[in-house]
């Protein structure tokens, strides 16, 4: 991590009282209820209509631990002090292995998240069409998460230059940004991958809409 400037210091310590913990603390709790929540209904909709789990549930509930594994190392961070300026951080080396271990956790539980989707769509739909845009657009999430995964862990050689000030270190911010293009081209191709084959359903225009309109409330 470079070393802070005496101008940034001074801006820091002018500024002691910014703080931004009650924020990020609501948002994470928020964010975890929603998906416990979100994960408690489909299983009482499965054991109502009697229907079997399947790969799709199986991969989301894989996808729940990883936010849970997130939302643990997020809560820890705000702990330490992440929220307020890197000054008044209490332990920058376990916030440093937690900045890049909730990179790990994030990518995870993204990736299984939209594979899971795929799964999802290809059990709705038999096209060959979208039979072969999912497996496309899973082996890029795939990829593209991997290779997070892999800047994240491989950014400083050893990784202790992260903390300790190193040279060693790479600019992440270019393939970062570059892979977040990645992840926002892939929320669109699968937002709108089921457009296709339920517009070529045998169904009134307006039903086909109010469907079109559930699969896109994903999206919200």
């Amino acid at each position: 991590m470079p070393a802070l400037t005496p101008e940034q210091v001074a801006f820091y310590k002018a500024h002691s009282g910014d703080d931004l913990r009650p924020n990020e603390t609501a948002s994470l709790v928020c964010g975890l209820l929603a998906a416990i929540v979100a994960i408690g209904a489909r299983i009482t909709a499965r054991r109502i209509s009697r229907v079997q789990l399947g790969p799709e549930d199986w991969t989301i509930f894989a996808a729940v631990l990883g936010e849970i594994t997130y939302g643990v190392i997020f809560a820890k961070a705000i702990n330490n002090g992440q929220g307020r300026h890197i000054i008044f951080i209490k332990d920058l080396v376990s916030f440093s292995m937690g900045y890049v271990a909730a990179i790990v956790s994030y990518s995870y539980t993204v990736m299984v998240t939209k594979i899971s989707i795929l799964i999802f769509y290809r059990r709705l739909f038999r096209s060959r069409w979208l039979m072969a845009c999912s497996w496309i657009i899973g082996i890029i999430v795939v990829m593209y998460n991997l290779a997070v995964i892999l800047i994240a862990g491989l950014q400083c050689i050893p990784l202790s230059d992260l903390w300790t000030g190193g040279s060693s270190c790479i600019n992440t911010e270019p393939p970062f940004t570059g892979l977040a293009i990645i992840n926002i081209f892939t929320d669109v191709a699968i937002l709108t991958l089921p457009v296709k084959p339920v517009l070529s359903l045998r169904m009134p225009k307006a039903q086909k809409v109010q469907v079109l309109g559930i699969f896109l409330l994903g999206g919200v």
